[in-house]
């Protein structure tokens, strides 16, 4: 009797932990659903601001949709000198609002750039729809005579030379990195436009992209997210600390895929994602 009894406890044991666990590691995926017609963000955005009195950086990300949603996600991602810094991923149900954020050292001579994803899924009886936003920042900063200077927009003379410098280092070095992943993935460059995933947020203003209709754009530029979500920013919830650069978009001039092409574990890796026009 008294073995049933501590078998039986142990038995309650292991699935008390087991529910704890699962529930705890129960991340949704980021799924995309036809846009809801009157449904959206009233506010998406990401910030970077200089904590003066303790020399660190603060990351915020924030987002507030019109009306409470039954899942709300908002993801976003972090590059210093075109190399990864970190990720941030967030999902809550029933808000309307949803914010995360973090503050790390200051790097001094950086060229920090976030990109988001904000997510909202909507259930209405027997149909399901979302609402989707996109937000991005960037920071420069620098010492100048033992000054730091830091800033998102380049105003003097000397903040453009230093915002100049910094980004043709860093293109210098992505532009290297990209060249050999093309070459290691067999790809004709030529067919494609080629835009950073930290530039993803002016998608709406590439000439070859607008050549889809409004509700094929919002289409791709969600499914877009979802398998970058599944495929890469999971991947780099569990390795946080694996060095890689910024990803290259490769957009088919004829509208018909574009690819990801980046760098995990000394790896180069590619997903495609196929273009219908059908909506």
């Amino acid at each position: 009797m008294k073995q049933s009894v501590q078998l039986l406890t142990i038995i309650t044991l292991i699935s008390i932990i087991t529910y704890v666990w699962t529930e705890n590691n129960n991340v949704p995926t980021v799924k995309y659903f036809p846009i809801h017609d009157v449904n959206t963000f009233t506010k998406s955005e990401t910030t970077l601001q200089v904590k003066k009195r303790t020399d660190e950086i603060e990351w915020t990300v924030f987002s507030k949709s019109n009306v409470p949603t039954y899942l709300r996600q908002d993801i976003s991602i972090l590059y210093v000198n075109g190399m990864f810094q970190g990720v941030f991923s967030a999902w809550r149900q029933q808000i309307s609002e949803l914010k995360q954020q973090t503050s790390f050292p200051l790097i001094k001579n950086g060229l920090y750039e976030s990109i988001s994803y904000h997510h909202g899924e909507i259930h209405e009886a027997n149909t399901i729809s979302s609402m989707q936003a996109m937000s991005k920042t960037q920071l420069f900063t620098s010492e100048e005579n033992d000054k730091a200077i830091y800033f998102s927009k380049p105003k003097t003379a000397i903040e453009q030379e230093i915002a100049s410098s910094l980004r043709h280092e860093t293109d210098k070095v992505l532009q290297k990195h990209w060249t050999k992943l093309v070459r290691a993935l067999d790809i004709d460059i030529t067919t494609y436009d080629c835009i950073p995933l930290t530039q993803w947020t002016q998608i709406g203003e590439n000439s070859t992209f607008t050549r889809l209709s409004t509700s094929t754009q919002q289409r791709v530029i969600g499914q877009f997210w979802e398998g970058l979500y599944k495929n890469y920013i999971l991947l780099l919830q569990e390795q946080q600390d694996v060095p890689h650069y910024i990803p290259l978009i490769l957009l088919d001039k004829n509208v018909r895929e574009l690819r990801i092409i980046y760098e995990l574990n000394g790896e180069p890796e590619q997903l495609i994602q196929r273009i219908s026009t059908h909506d």
